[in-house]
């Protein structure tokens, strides 16, 4: 959700979303210090991605591109589970959020008075995720951490449904970019 202001043909607005994600990869790892026999595998998660952002565009009849950038905050999870000499231990999983940045750029196509379409590229960088668990009895004490970076680029496609008065269609471009917005 969120909302614009619209001054001549520059629309300026702020936007928060928030969504779950499914993305997911497995590695394998190489164990550090080196040991014989030693194997990893990590099953890397992003569980979810908020945004918040602010955007600037310009409005041309029934099509407004925008630039958008601002903050970003991931939520990851890791299983890690490990093989040394014959035994296997799954760590309990390493999970964390952290603050990052989101830029990107696109596209509004106005639909009616209140109803507009919306293209949107976001590329994504959140650092610094150390999440940090005992290590399992089977292998030895101790805690294993992890520093872990996250990047990702998101193509979306959005409905967006304007809040407040309908718009006379003769001027409802200056209406249509005022007001509250959801996607």
């Amino acid at each position: 959700m969120g909302f614009n202001w619209q001054a001549g043909m520059v629309v300026f607005g702020a936007e928060l979303d928030a969504q779950w994600s499914g993305q997911s990869n497995a590695v394998s790892l190489i164990c550090t210090p080196p040991r014989p026999g030693c194997t990893a595998t990590e099953a890397i998660q992003i569980r979810s991605l908020t945004t918040g952002r602010a955007r600037i565009g310009l409005a041309f009849d029934w099509l407004m591109p925008y630039v958008t950038a601002g903050g970003a905050l991931v939520n990851a999870r890791d299983d890690l589970t490990v093989n040394v000499g014959g035994l296997s231990a799954s760590f309990p999983p390493l999970s964390g959020t952290t603050l990052g940045w989101t830029a990107g750029a696109g596209v509004d196509i106005a639909l009616s008075s209140n109803w507009s379409a919306r293209l949107e590229y976001l590329h994504i960088r959140a650092n610094g995720i150390t999440p940090s668990v005992l290590i399992p009895g089977v292998l030895g004490n101790g805690t294993a951490a992890e520093t872990a970076s996250y990047r990702d680029n998101i193509v979306r496609v959005g409905l967006n449904y304007r809040i407040g008065p309908a718009a006379v269609l003769g001027c409802w471009r200056r209406a249509f970019y005022r007001g509250l917005h959801m996607h």
